[in-house]
This record gives structure tokens, C-alpha cells and sequence, in this order.
């Protein structure tokens, strides 16, 4: 769990979430400046802790009517901060959606960073031989939770993993044992198929 926040932290840091993040601010901004300015002396929502709280309730068009702007600047104001609240929403959801959607793809692919612990790792991809490994071990109690990701070269897999639920594939390149997780202790060592390594 950890890992995943520290990849979906990493994600939001990146420069595809600083677009959205400025426009929240700028319509903050804006619209505390409006609301400043036109509302009525004394009005609860010129409050600095009552506006952010207007801030957040109308930037996610959640809207509970507790708070609302009365003046037409004010109200432009408002405006501002829903139509705000709404951009960046919509970029952030996007945003989500297609980084998940890469690291699924990467990870079907065999190019993702794996974050397993005491799992096993074969090298070579046989489908039969490694779901025939796989039987074995889950008729084992000692391994029948334990995670399996196989090492495969280019000729031996094309596409994507046909069986997601039952292993990881991790595609050949020089790092591909390091994101298979083999440089940690605890890790245990199999073999599915022939590993002569291609030539060339």
C-alpha cells in the first residue's frame, strides 16, 4: 500500500497535474478577492476559514447552501470558483484514468516495476509448464498464497499476459531481474521453461 502512494504522490507531482493546480488557485484567488470586495461588510462568507470552506463545498459542486455570495460581484466570484472546481475535475479524473490505465498496460506487458515480497520467479515462459508449477504450488499450503512472476524473452510472449490472475510477467531487458524483485532476500529462484538467453 505504501508503494501504491508513493506512485499516485509521484503522479500528482508530475507536470500533467501543475495545469489544474494553478487554475484551482487562480480561481481561490479570484474569487476571495471578489467576494472581498462586493460582498456586505460583516457577511459570513468573507470569513478566510468560511471561504475556503465555500471554496471546497462549491469547487466540488457538492453545494450544501450554507454558504453563498449575495452581491453580482460576489457572485461572479462564486461563479469562478465552480466552473474552476469543475475544469480541474474533470483534467484530474482524466489524468487518473490514463495513468492507471498505463500502469496496467505496462504491467501486462512485462515493463513494469513489480513490488512483490517473498514471491517466486521463474525464468523462461512456458504457459503450460508455468499455470502446471503454479497447480502445484497452490495444492501446497505453504505456497498456496505466494505471488509467482515469470522472466520472459520476446520470442516466448506476444501480447499481453493471458493469466493476470494467476502470474506477473516481467519482459527481458537488462533491468528485468531487478523489477522482478530477485535483488531482495526472502525471494525463491524456479525455472518454467528452457532460459538460453536468444543471441544477438
Amino acid at each position: 500500500m505504501p508503494i501504491v502512494l508513493m506512485r499516485l504522490v509521484h503522479g500528482i507531482t508530475s507536470r500533467s497535474w501543475r495545469a489544474p493546480a494553478l487554475v484551482l488557485l487562480g480561481a481561490f484567488l479570484i474569487g476571495w478577492l471578489l467576494i472581498a470586495v462586493f460582498e456586505e461588510p460583516g457577511a459570513k462568507i468573507k470569513q478566510p476559514h468560511q471561504f475556503v470552506w465555500y471554496f471546497f463545498v462549491s469547487g466540488t459542486t457538492v453545494g450544501y447552501g450554507d454558504l453563498f455570495p449575495t452581491s453580482a460581484g460576489g457572485r461572479i466570484g462564486g461563479a469562478i470558483v465552480i466552473m474552476a472546481g469543475l475544469t480541474a475535475g474533470l483534467v484530474l479524473f482524466a489524468e487518473l484514468t490514463l495513468w492507471m490505465a498505463k500502469g496496467r498496460t505496462l504491467k501486462a506487458n512485462g515493463h513494469a516495476q513489480l513490488h512483490h515480497r517473498r514471491h517466486i520467479v521463474t525464468v523462461g515462459y512456458d504457459r503450460e509448464g508455468l499455470r502446471a508449477i503454479i497447480g502445484q504450488l497452490r495444492a501446497d499450503p505453504d505456497f498456496a498464497k505466494t505471488r509467482v512472476a515469470t522472466v520472459f524473452w520476446p520470442d516466448q510472449l506476444g501480447g499481453e499476459n493471458p493469466d493476470p490472475e494467476l502470474y506477473d510477467v516481467v519482459a527481458f531487458d537488462d533491468t528485468a531481474f531487478e523489477r522482478a524483485c530477485l535483488g531482495t532476500r526472502g525471494r525463491w529462484w524456479s525455472s518454467a521453461a528452457p532460459t538460453t538467453r536468444p543471441s544477438g
